[in-house]
């Protein structure tokens, strides 16, 4: 069958083609088989030795036929996988759609020789079951590579095979661009929270930290960027809503839609400072080594700053207000940064150890 079956959210989203990236630099002479849904096929084609299979068939049989049994078949007319890879941050969200995904994801593991799980946090979930039904996978895996101490804490008396390495993105050798004009702005990266348990009231408090602190730029006579890089959560939708509402006439507020890597590289190289809600927002700063200010909308981000990079200011988004001054942005500090990439570039280690 094939060597490399990569699963992951692949959706044209930052943060997971930021994985992808990371992963075709550590083995740049190898064809790697994503999972993904045909929409994205034309989008994921244009990346460096990246093909691309639906699993939209395989999960549709799987709701009828036994894993177990389905497995065997594949297995017999196809031969195995030599690999099945497992690569993003929030890859274990407890849902409805729990047990279609557990089942597709022990087929994948049937069908293969080697297992890796790589860069991932565990949760948020609620109930142990959820806990425990992936335990039973985790059990399969050759390696777990987790970007945060919380994950593996979890499991820390369940003897698996696993470790704590700062996130892939960290690995990332990211391109320089040459500013090709004086205007200077700031980026304020924008994220729809609604969909992560924020309340009515809470969703408004976010839109205004964001309206005032635009407002603070602009009267500093800095450009501002309102960067959407989900549109599959619908980042964008957000963005233009705010920019609408407020800002509708003043021409230094404009929304910038994620578009491709390289576009983003250059929007986060020449960019002042950042607001970061989204996580890759927060670590393509650190990687460019900009001034950050993150505004957590979930316990991951805390944890892994916790993890990693304590001196990083952050607020919660549930915080009733704030106000951001010069003081609350801060840079990475650059030993630390080094230190950081020289640990993610470990993340990769035991897949391919597995491949050579």
């Amino acid at each position: 069958m094939k060597e490399i079956i990569v699963d992951g959210y692949f959706v044209k989203n930052l943060g997971d083609d930021l994985f992808l990236k990371a992963l075709t630099q550590a083995i740049p002479n190898k064809k790697i088989n994503i999972i993904t849904s045909k929409k994205w096929f034309r989008y994921y084609k244009s990346f460096q030795n990246i093909n691309c299979e639906s699993d939209v068939l395989i999960k549709q049989l799987l709701k009828y036929i036994p894993v177990k049994f389905f497995a065997q078949f594949v297995t017999q007319i196809f031969g195995r996988n030599k690999s099945y890879v497992l690569l993003g941050g929030s890859l274990f969200i407890e849902g409805s759609w729990t047990e279609a995904q557990i089942k597709f994801r022990r087929y994948n593991i049937l069908i293969s020789d080697n297992r890796f799980i790589i860069g991932s946090n565990f949760g948020p979930f609620s109930s142990e079951k959820f806990k425990r039904n992936y335990l039973q996978l985790f059990n399969e895996f050759n390696s777990i590579v987790w970007r945060d101490e919380y994950s593996a804490h979890l499991f820390e008396k369940d003897m698996l095979p696993q470790i704590v390495l700062p996130d892939v993105v960290l690995s990332l050798n990211v391109p320089v661009f040459k500013k090709v004009n004086n205007n200077d702005y700031v980026i304020v990266n924008v994220m729809n929270i609604a969909p992560h348990g924020f309340s009515e009231q809470e969703i408004i408090n976010y839109q205004l930290m964001l309206k005032n602190y635009i407002i603070k730029k602009t009267q500093e006579g800095l450009a501002v960027h309102l960067l959407s890089v989900n549109r599959f959560e619908n980042d964008q939708e957000i963005a233009e809503n705010l920019k609408f509402k407020f800002f509708s006439n003043n021409n230094l507020v404009k929304v910038i839609e994620y578009e491709n890597l390289n576009q983003i590289f250059e929007e986060f190289c020449n960019a002042e400072a950042i607001l970061a809600t989204r996580y890759h927002a927060m670590i393509l700063s650190w990687l460019y080594k900009k001034p950050v200010h993150v505004l957590s909308y979930s316990k991951k981000v805390v944890n892994f700053i916790n993890t990693w990079n304590k001196s990083q200011k952050f607020t919660n988004i549930d915080t009733n207000s704030f106000e951001l001054d010069a003081a609350a942005f801060n840079s990475i500090n650059s030993s630390d940064l080094a230190i950081l990439k020289v640990k993610a570039s470990k993340v990769f280690d035991d897949f391919k150890n597995e491949l050579s």
